[in-house]
């Protein structure tokens, strides 16, 4: 916690509790001047009233009954010191091949070897630039961005907007557009889902026409997503290397096509880029997928694009909204900022398993939780309500 380090930090909670209370300033710059987030900050003005200690609680458990035995990890210090490059997996597996009982997994072996500062942290990082993500199945994920704009001889401003899938690597999309806007984006989209049909998730980045501005929202296209059944899903921000495949195909297209074109106008790199994805799905080896082509690999989804969206039927006795146009909705007698992309949407309003708190959902997604007696959200961003890859993550309901 950013408190100042000119006190100690109960002196500076103290302090922040009564300016709140003073009633001089609003909640929201005290927060941003003492560095903390408002649930913070009402958590701290909870324990003040209470005539509770401003002082860090201690996190240590009463008991740890799933700790690893003291026998176990002597072994695991012994092997590491014994053999300093190997990781908390193969330590494991080398340990239970010796017949070693409660050998915990490789996760919890890693973390034991961090707190006994046993980790170099380069090597740690350089390990982790190498592990890579590959899908099981054709469709289970497309990745998408757009490679960068570039202007051609006519004058006009090339974006070419590319995806492939995560699993075969086939070149979905690879389509030269005169701006990134969602009037173009979406209109694409539907083209390539009658082609090859839905997937089950989308990657792309967090900027337009993807996200929304501080990932503060649901942007349009996302609703359109919703509306399908297909999952939005946003690499971290600042990290183009979640998106990793999607990124090597934009530089194949660049080192091998794009160099070469006359880039003359829309209608000429249109064609050459067919070409050059022809090429590729259909001829080029990719050492990715042990050298086979593609097309070789990638399945259409069965999963078709519907002609029309079918409404969306809420359970008996759940309360619905339909977002205004300034993307708000009232509940409750309380005014809420949801989001603009949302306009004209029917979302359901449920409690969630936190008192005081409510699920916002639209479809089969949950979009945010809110918190009534504070009307602020939590979070906002969609999560499949079932089977959301994201589970080490997922709010839940």
């Amino acid at each position: 916690m950013p408190w100042k380090a000119s006190k100690s930090e109960a002196e500076e909670r103290q302090e922040f509790c009564e300016k709140v209370l003073l009633h001089d300033e609003p909640l929201a710059r005290l927060c941003r001047q003492y560095g903390i987030s408002r649930k913070t900050g009402y958590k701290w003005i909870k324990r003040y009233k209470d005539g509770e200690s401003l002082n860090n609680l201690s996190r240590r458990p009463k008991s740890s009954p799933e700790a690893t035995p003291l026998k176990v990890v002597k072994a695991i210090v012994e092997l590491r010191t014994k053999h300093r490059f190997l990781g908390g997996a193969k330590i494991g597996m080398i340990l239970k091949n010796r017949g070693l009982a409660m050998v915990p997994s490789g996760t919890t072996i890693t973390s034991i070897l961090r707190d006994l500062d046993m980790l170099d942290r380069k090597a740690c990082s350089d390990a982790k630039r190498f592990v890579r993500f590959a899908k099981n199945r054709s469709n289970d994920m497309w990745q998408f961005d757009f490679k960068g704009h570039f202007l051609l001889k006519d004058g006009t401003r090339c974006h070419p907007l590319t995806g492939i899938d995560d699993y075969s690597r086939f070149c979905i999309c690879c389509e030269p557009l005169t701006h990134e806007r969602k009037e173009t984006v979406i209109p694409v989209f539907e083209r390539l889902f009658r082609e090859y049909g839905l997937p089950f998730s989308i990657l792309c980045d967090n900027g337009s026409p993807w996200g929304v501005p501080y990932g503060r929202g649901i942007s349009c296209f996302e609703a359109r997503m919703m509306e399908l059944g297909v999952l939005v899903l946003h690499g971290r921000a600042r990290h183009p290397q979640t998106q990793g495949k999607d990124e090597r195909f934009n530089r194949t297209v660049l080192e091998e096509a794009i160099r070469y074109f006359k880039l003359a106008n829309m209608k000429s790199v249109r064609e050459e880029l067919l070409e050059f994805v022809d090429f590729y799905n259909n001829e080029r080896p990719h050492c990715g997928i042990g050298n086979k082509c593609p097309a070789s690999i990638y399945e259409p989804s069965p999963r078709q694009y519907p002609d029309r969206i079918a409404d969306w039927e809420y359970p008996v006795g759940t309360e619905t909204r339909t977002i205004y146009s300034d993307g708000r909705f009232t509940f409750k007698g309380r005014e809420m900022y949801l989001s603009q992309g949302m306009l004209g949407k029917r979302i359901a309003i449920v409690p969630s398993s936190i008192d005081g708190s409510y699920n916002v959902l639209f479809r089969q997604f949950l979009l945010g939780r809110f918190n009534l007696s504070t009307s602020e959200f939590e979070f906002v961003r969609p999560y499949l309500i079932k089977g959301d890859p994201r589970e080490e993550t997922f709010p839940g309901l």
